[in-house]
């Protein structure tokens, strides 16, 4: 076994596309969780490992990471909260290592304080944003908090959150890239952008996939000439250092001739004291080619269509304001905890094309 032989390969979640294969190597599984566990705020790790363990939060950060940190792994076969926070006094896990919608199901709990929870030191989140109220909930039990972005074809995370980041750092971005890296957010043309602008979000890392498994086009689509991995994820690079994505590739749309960015119209919706999760999607539209239609976690009781438009208004350029609101319990999620954007798109196209179109 070398370091560049192949260990396993992870299918990527499919949010926007035809899941691919990407086949990760020794090398880049040692070298991405080698870096995880040393910046992890506690150690040893002691987690619970409950993700699906065909995905790389399962068998990565959630079995590595600790692995690597002489750590514990308590194993439970399906998200089950009860069993999760009974975990903590009963095991001694003291982290919470897990996907946002996790989270939220756990800390919204009306008896989360019936658990004993003192061991618990760690709470960490990747993989789409959770909403500001419920990391506030995280800040009041005096708990390391945190989050990263990376993704199943680099492995590893790329950027961190400070220790101390505050609860609107911690909503809004993905923290800042790591020194471990070579980072770079580049235009349609590939140069590279400046600080505050956005642009693809490129990386050179030690876990970036050897190739995608049988799909030798879409491994070369996705290097640039000097290595870089193109992650077809669009963000910027704040005043303050943190990198805030704004959409994938694949998610932008045209409205009126403008490129419209579907994540910076959620976190102006998520702002909203009404609004626990937004997502847009586009539709089609015979005057402005495609306008965005705004899924919503909220009680129609509490805020209308109306007020959310104004509200938009009030934040946005007018082209970025959604055309339709949609009230929902909960959001349509992927297996791995994440928006599922295609069933989305799909349930706009049905309900609001023949209201453009007459």
């Amino acid at each position: 076994i070398r370091a560049d032989s192949p260990a396993l390969i992870v299918y990527t979640s499919g949010s926007t596309g035809r899941p691919k294969g990407a086949v990760l190597g020794h090398g880049g599984l040692a070298r991405s969780f080698e870096i995880q566990a040393h910046r992890a705020p506690v150690a040893p790790l002691r987690v619970v490992a409950n993700l699906p363990i065909n995905h790389i939060g399962g068998v990565g950060d959630l079995c590595c990471t600790p692995l690597i940190q002489g750590g514990t792994i308590v194993f439970q076969d399906v998200f089950d909260a009860r069993a999760m926070l009974d975990s903590v006094a009963e095991y001694g896990v003291n982290a919470f290592m897990q996907v946002p919608t996790t989270l939220k199901i756990l800390f919204e709990r009306p008896d989360i304080d019936s658990f004993d929870l003192s061991g618990l030191r760690y709470v960490s989140w990747g993989g789409g944003p959770l909403p500001a109220d419920i990391i506030r909930r995280l800040r009041s039990r005096d708990l390391h908090v945190g989050t990263t972005y990376g993704m199943t074809e680099i492995t590893g995370s790329v950027t961190y959150s400070d220790l101390d980041a505050d609860v609107e750092q911690l909503a809004n971005t993905v923290g800042r890239p790591i020194p471990d890296i070579e980072f770079r957010l580049v235009d349609e043309h590939g140069d590279e952008v400046a600080p505050g602008q956005t642009g693809e979000v490129l990386v050179k890392h030690p876990g970036l996939l050897l190739e995608y498994f049988d799909n030798p086009a879409a491994t070369a689509d996705s290097f640039t000439a000097d290595g870089f991995f193109a992650t077809g994820d669009v963000g910027l690079i704040r005043a303050d250092g943190n990198m805030q994505l704004v959409a994938r590739t694949k998610e932008i749309f045209k409205s009126g001739g403008y490129n419209t960015y579907p994540r910076e119209i959620e976190l102006v919706l998520e702002e909203h004291p009404a609004v626990r999760l937004a997502a847009v999607v586009p539709v089609k539209h015979p005057v402005f080619d495609e306008v965005g239609i705004a899924y919503l976690e909220a009680d129609p009781a509490q805020v209308g269509d109306d007020e959310l438009a104004q509200w938009c208004r009030d934040r946005l350029a007018n082209y970025k304001v959604p055309k339709g609101f949609v009230m929902m319990d909960a959001l349509p999620l992927l297996p791995v905890g994440k928006v599922d954007r295609m069933a989305l798109r799909a349930m706009a196209a049905d309900r609001f094309a023949d209201a453009f179109a007459s």
